[in-house]
């Protein structure tokens, strides 16, 4: 599994080439775990991203295709040290750096296309789905790398940053299923 991040807002152009990065699977907190802050900054904010689960092997897949490529989408929170320059290379590649909800497949039901709006919730802050944006960056990142079953798509960030310490938790919905982020 791998994290494919991409470091725009809805506003920058599509921009793969650079504004894309990739991130082991260590980087994910495990599922029921808390996010434990690490030591090695002081300071701590948290990028709200829409993460997108690829549910199918694939190579070179055009737009119109991709929804067949994702299944399942959640809110995730990207850990950013204040006090280290964003473009290091350690704010890309420490363990537990992201923290995801559970996923929420598109076949539940309560995320549909049917005219509903299909929205996240994140501490009263909604954000939609752009199922068009999902393929377009599906085509264009699976023309570099093949695209396996439980990686992760994290397009864009959702201009809201919010200050993390310790002994919180942040709360949100998936359709009408609640969740938690506690960090610690």
């Amino acid at each position: 599994m791998k994290i494919i991040l991409l470091d725009r807002t809805h506003e920058m152009p599509l921009d793969i080439e650079r504004q894309s990065g990739v991130m082991a699977d260590s980087a994910v907190v495990v599922a029921g775990r808390p996010l434990f802050l690490p030591d090695f900054s002081t300071t701590w904010t948290a990028r709200v991203y829409i993460a997108y689960r690829i549910g199918r092997l694939g190579k070179t897949i055009k737009a119109r295709y991709a929804s067949r490529y994702y299944d399942a989408v959640t809110l995730a929170l990207r850990l950013i040290p204040s006090d280290i320059p964003e473009k290091s290379s350690v704010c890309s590649f420490f363990d537990n750096a992201i923290a995801l909800a559970p996923f929420f497949e598109f076949g539940d039901g309560e995320l549909s296309s049917d005219g509903q709006p299909e929205i996240l919730t994140l501490e009263n802050h909604g954000f939609n789905i752009d199922r068009n944006l999902i393929a377009e960056v599906i085509e264009r990142v699976s023309r570099y790398s093949t695209l396996r079953n439980g990686d992760i798509i994290m397009p864009e960030y959702q201009n809201l940053e919010v200050e993390i310490h310790p002994k919180i938790d942040l709360r949100g919905n998936i359709g009408h299923l609640p969740f938690a982020f506690p960090i610690r």
